[in-house]
């Protein structure tokens, strides 16, 4: 009996000391520069939508913020890296929704659930849904629909990237629609939306920021055709396209969506510290006149929120591949 309470007193002991450990680290917290990962190229606008969080961060944390871009694998380079570091706050994830993907494949090397600690939701932002309107007569969602159920296997679709959002996207709205267009993968949203006005696809989703040159509604080139957009509902910032509510087809309707992870294990004294500057700096009017020129809305919000927001994609995604069979790799 004795040694069961000697051994229930040292690890109450133990637990106490860890807990001051962390409240101690958090008072201390930043004392060096935090690095930024996020899972892109850099010199593009990945780093035009970090810069103005970097640069909140770095005056209201008082430590340098460093961006430090990794691409590759589809995020999964960005992923190992920012699981295998130390759980003290001093690596900050700015992941996109692909993460999500990547955790619900077979063998899947990361489990965006369990792996990170959510810090804070970032933004969302819808894609639009783009045809060539020499080869496709379609000006809204339904009739795309009843214009592919007449010539299935005949129409494609480019996207940038297998288990990007614009595939996944248009996987679900065919699934949901039942009708089947042939999936052709290219390197980025560039390459897509070209392959799309040249006409070697017919149909595209893309962000929006790709398709400001070819849409006439963006004063583009008229190129393209914007017929929808995959948000449930009309985002301002594409107030012209067709929602998926108004389709009639609300349950396929999917945003893209980004937020803040540090490594598994992350105190909650950094996470709070963390998640009250990262809200602020989505607040700051700059940052929010440089997502309106790119389509993204930024959103904060709760380390909770963003569990929502983790939990649905996985669910989502989980059961796409079930009933389709999807390959994402």
């Amino acid at each position: 009996m004795k040694k069961l309470i000697t051994l229930s007193l040292t690890a109450s002991l133990t637990a106490a000391l860890l807990g001051l450990a962390g409240t101690a680290a958090a008072q201390n917290y930043p004392s060096r520069p935090i690095k930024l990962v996020y899972p892109f190229p850099g010199g593009g606008a990945s780093d035009l939508t970090y810069r103005p969080v970097q640069d909140y961060l770095t005056k209201s944390l008082g430590q340098p913020i460093i961006l430090d871009g990794r691409p590759g694998g589809g995020t999964m380079v960005a992923s190992l890296y920012v699981k295998a570091q130390p759980a003290d706050g001093y690596t900050i994830y700015a992941a996109s929704d692909t993460v999500a993907v990547k955790s619900v494949l077979p063998n899947a090397q990361i489990d965006i659930r369990k792996d990170f600690t959510p810090i804070a939701p970032s933004n969302t932002a819808p894609l639009v849904v783009l045809v060539n309107p020499e080869q496709v007569k379609a000006t809204t969602l339904p009739e795309l629909i009843a214009e592919a159920k007449a010539n299935p296997g005949k129409l494609n679709y480019g996207s940038y990237g297998v288990g990007s959002g614009s595939h996944l996207f248009m996987a679900i709205f065919c699934n949901d629609a039942k009708i089947d267009m042939v999936h052709v993968p290219y390197q980025g949203t560039a390459q897509a939306v070209q392959e799309t006005a040249a006409g070697r696809v017919q149909v595209t989703a893309t962000i929006v920021s790709t398709a400001r040159a070819f849409v006439t509604d963006f004063g583009g080139s008229g190129k393209l055709r914007m017929i929808g957009q995959s948000s449930v509902d009309r985002s301002p910032l594409v107030p012209t396209a067709q929602s998926m509510r108004e389709a009639g087809m609300a349950g396929s309707g999917l945003e893209l969506w980004g937020g803040y992870f540090g490594p598994a294990g992350l105190p909650k004294d950094i996470v709070d510290i963390l998640n009250k500057n990262i809200n602020a700096a989505l607040k700051d009017p700059q940052l929010i006149e440089i997502y309106k020129r790119f389509g993204i809305t930024p959103v904060g919000g709760t380390p909770e929120e963003l569990v929502k927001l983790v939990n649905n994609a996985y669910n989502n995604y989980s059961k796409l591949i079930k009933e389709t069979g999807l390959k994402l790799e």
